[in-house]
């Protein structure tokens, strides 16, 4: 009981005491608060459906030889020198799928 009188006579100690007892209630009051609150996400209903589990399966990989990646990087400068760098635009538009176009035409592409 003297050690604990000994630490209040001091108002330096007795202020920091004040201070570790008000954060502790608050990181106590915290702590209640997040552990009675509520969930509030949305319940998302679950999807199962009956029967055996369909797997996906990876398809093997196709062979893509050094002839193949020289066509495709001349392809690729082509349309990196023309679309990419505004050069003439019109030129790439051969090159790209229709989705890439978004039904533009080659004078808008252009």
């Amino acid at each position: 009981m003297g050690a604990v009188l000994n630490l209040l006579r001091s108002p330096r100690r007795r202020k920091r005491l004040t201070y570790a007892a008000v954060a502790l209630a608050l990181v106590g009051v915290a702590i209640g608060v997040a552990v009675t609150y509520p969930n509030t996400a949305h319940n998302a209903p679950q999807r199962f459906h009956g029967g055996p589990p369909r797997l996906v399966r990876t398809p093997s990989k196709a062979p893509f030889r050094s002839a193949d990646r020289r066509r495709v990087e001349a392809v690729l400068q082509v349309f990196v020198d023309h679309a990419v760098a505004r050069r003439e635009p019109a030129v790439a538009f051969g090159l790209v799928t229709p989705g890439m176009r978004a039904g533009s035409t080659r004078k808008q592409w252009a």
